[in-house]
């Protein structure tokens, strides 16, 4: 069991790191969303990503996009599925183990993505 943990803490640390390297991310944006999923939850988490106006709109597409590809690879989501909105409500609300598990790999996910960008930490890649 502690071999999972650690490989699934590897994976969200990577993922974080991805997160934080987008170009034009910023930490109030990063500390909002984890604000909003750890008190909202998954599908208030994505609408806030959704809605955000156009000076932010490309930043939160490429964390969706981001997002995605971890559920993906985690296999919580199928492969297919392309929108954030619909995966939660068509494929993670249904079962609660994928909700818990979701949420929590995501919020360790934005911690990360987080302090990466707190941290001004140089990048060895972009994107």
């Amino acid at each position: 069991m502690e071999t999972i943990i650690q490989n699934l803490d590897r994976e969200c640390a990577e993922y974080g790191y991805k997160i934080s390297g987008i170009e034009k991310i910023s930490e109030p944006l990063i500390r909002k969303s984890l604000g909003v999923l750890q008190e909202d939850g998954l599908y208030a988490f994505a609408l806030y990503l959704y809605s955000r106006g156009t000076s932010e709109k490309k930043v939160t597409q490429k964390i969706e996009g981001i997002i995605l590809n971890f559920l993906k690879k985690l296999r919580i989501i199928s492969n297919e599925q392309n929108d954030l909105k619909k995966a939660i409500r068509e494929e993670i609300a249904r079962d609660l183990d994928k909700i818990l598990l979701s949420k929590q790999v995501l919020e360790r996910a934005l911690i990360y993505a987080l302090y990466h960008v707190k941290g001004g930490e140089e990048r060895e890649e972009s994107g």
